[in-house]
């Protein structure tokens, strides 16, 4: 049985990880999508995020917590896909020390392509803005708090970085493509 490999594309909202994700699974033979926050919010009643925390209803231990059960819960699901031939494709917006660290530490025994798509501050606040249900228009402070999020994640250099500022989502997926694990079919 021909093995797969595992994609993760990280990076905060807005910057096209979904969409690549979207893209590569739907033209992967045996192609797979695992989010993380699909699994946070599988959770029901028990999703503590950061607007939960900040409006002191959450406590960061308890969102810390949620975030890195997911993400381990998708390593999981990720590891039993690849096991049978699958290549999965992850998304996350993993910034968390012990989240990002996970990653490459249960990763590293497997083919492993960790993506981190990037974005100006500018060209998020605009996509976000306009599509977003969870931002009131207008609200840079959520922009900003997100970059700061990342900051550090930004300065890893395990990551292959790209940066979608100026692209569409056609760009954004050829871009991606010049990574090395795409083999069109």
């Amino acid at each position: 049985m021909k093995k797969g490999y595992i994609v993760l594309f990280n990076g905060t909202m807005a910057v096209g990880k979904t969409t690549a994700a979207n893209y590569f699974a739907q033209n992967t033979y045996k192609g797979v999508v695992v989010e993380p926050d699909e699994i946070r919010t599988y959770v029901k009643n028990y999703r503590i995020g950061q607007d939960e925390v900040a409006a002191g209803t959450g406590k960061q231990e308890d969102y810390e917590e949620q975030q890195e059960l997911a993400s381990n819960i998708a390593v999981d699901a990720a590891k039993r896909y690849l096991a049978k031939g699958f290549t999965m494709y992850l998304t996350d917006t993993a910034y968390l020390d012990q989240v990002v660290n996970m990653y490459f530490e249960r990763l590293s025994d497997e083919e492993f392509y960790p993506i981190l798509l990037t974005a100006s501050f500018e060209c998020l606040y605009g996509r976000i803005n306009k599509r977003s249900k969870h931002y009131v228009p207008g609200d840079k402070e959520k922009t900003v708090q997100f970059l700061e999020y990342f900051s550090k994640v930004y300065k890893d250099p395990r990551w292959i970085k790209i940066d979608t500022t100026d692209l569409s989502e056609v760009q954004v997926i050829e871009k991606v493509k010049e990574v090395g694990f795409w083999k069109e079919s």
